[in-house]
Formats: structure tokens, sequence, C-alpha cells
């Protein structure tokens, strides 16, 4: 990802996501659940008044309380790809494998991830998308999940990594 590299606008992200439904600036709290809440009051916090926190400020100390939930995807640039970091063991269960050290174009039905991913980035905001089905993890029967997308910058005053805090639905019976 480049200056040229076009980032979709917001309306076209939620049409792309639909049914799930996508929550940006002060909308992300009132429709978070608790540990999202709280984890974007952290990171609040780390930014101090700064576009958003830096890589460096990600500590495990902050971020033991919902590391099985986490997945931290590193941003690569020229080509552009993300490449997962860390994969929580909560979250490898509920999909059936650890995605650690891999990049996620790797994976079926990742272009929307991609794309809003580029929104993230671009923006340099959170976003909260919940009630998404899950289409790249086939294997499993969750119905849904939820998912906070936090950037974190890097050295070269770009998005360094994206954090996401994720819960899962399971289908009702």
């Amino acid at each position: 990802m480049n200056a040229d590299t076009p980032v979709d606008s917001l309306e076209a992200l939620i049409g792309l996501s639909a049914p799930a439904r996508i929550f940006i600036g002060p909308d992300i709290a009132s429709h978070s659940w608790p540990l999202a809440a709280r984890f974007l009051h952290t990171w609040h916090e780390l930014r101090s008044g700064k576009v958003a926190p830096e890589r460096a400020d990600l500590t495990p100390m902050k971020i033991s309380e919902a590391l099985p939930f986490l997945t931290i995807f590193d941003v690569e640039y020229d080509p552009f790809r993300l490449k997962c970091r860390l994969m929580g063991s909560a979250f490898a269960n509920a999909i059936g494998y650890d995605a650690t050290g891999n990049y996620v174009d790797s994976y079926p039905h990742t272009e929307a991830l991609t794309r809003r991913a580029k929104w993230v980035i671009g923006k340099v905001q959170p976003m909260l998308i919940t009630g998404l089905p899950l289409a790249w993890s086939p294997e499993k029967d969750y119905k849904t999940y939820d998912t906070l997308s936090l950037p974190f910058m890097g050295d070269e005053d770009k998005v360094e990594a994206i954090l996401y805090l994720n819960q899962f639905h399971a289908p009702e019976k």
C-alpha cells in the first residue's frame, strides 16, 4: 500500500460486510462487548494525543486479559500484505487453525478482511464490526463473530500493526 493505493469508502465496506454492522468513532463504545470497551479505552489512553499508539506501546501487561482473543497483523507495504504476528489460543481454537507466521492472502475468502484493514490503515481509526459471518474458516460452525480493529504506528509514522480483538457467537440451536 502506498499513497496511490485506493481505500474503500465506509459505505462500500458496509455493503461488502453485510449483514454485519460497522461502527467507527464514538459509536464503537456503545456497541462493544465489555472486554472490547476496556481495550478501546486502553488504546485511547496509549495514544495520549497522537493519532494512534505506537507499536512499542503494546506490551504483554497491557494486553494480557485479552491475549487469548487477539490477533495481531503486521502491515507490509509495497506490496501491501498482512502477516499474522500473533494469534491467541482461544481465537485459534475457534477457527480451527493457528495462522501465526502466515500471510492473510494465503487463506481463501480474505479479500473483505484485507479491504477493511486498508481502511483502518488509511484512516488510522479503530473499527468495530459486529455480526460478521466467519467466511474464511468454513470448517467451524460459528454463526458470526465481532471484531474490534485497532491500528498501531511504527517508526516511520505509518501503521505498522493492526490488533484485532474478537468474540465468536455459536449458532442458535
